[in-house]
């Protein structure tokens, strides 16, 4: 089952492409949040790259559909679902506008086409470990 499980993970969400200025704005607020309107970054529970975190229980979002993504987080706001002892989803949920949650919404569904990948991001910062090494050994 675990097997099958890491098999649709690793599978490219397609389909239901969002308008790109919605995904982008829905990009801005997941990974750095809103300090004016006290809206933590999504990515500081659910993870960097939508995976969520298993041990605390957050779970992933990337690739979700954003329909379901919208009415889960009105329901959020509304009340009508509850979330652990701490209620931490209905306080960010409320916190947002109909175009927050839209443009979340929006980029957790093409999340899986857009987010970095970790070998990616190992392979640049490998590169760009090389690049300063090559440097310093010149000088």
């Amino acid at each position: 089952m675990a097997d099958l499980g890491a098999y649709f993970d690793s599978l490219t969400n397609t389909g239901l492409e969002a308008d790109p200025s919605y995904w982008q704005a829905g990009e801005k607020l997941y990974r750095g949040g809103d300090q004016v309107r006290a809206i933590p970054a999504c990515m500081a529970c659910h993870g960097p790259t939508g995976r969520g975190n298993e041990p605390a229980k957050f779970p992933a979002l990337r690739g979700q559909q954003s329909v379901y993504v919208m009415k889960q987080l009105n329901d959020y706001a509304s009340g009508a679902r509850p979330t652990g002892p701490n209620g931490i989803m209905q306080t960010i949920a409320k916190r947002l506008s109909p175009d927050d949650i839209r443009n979340l919404a929006s980029y957790l569904q093409v999340y899986a086409d857009h987010a970095p990948s970790t070998a990616g991001l190992v392979r640049r910062i490998g590169a760009r470990a090389d690049r300063l090494r090559q440097t310093a050994i010149r000088e």
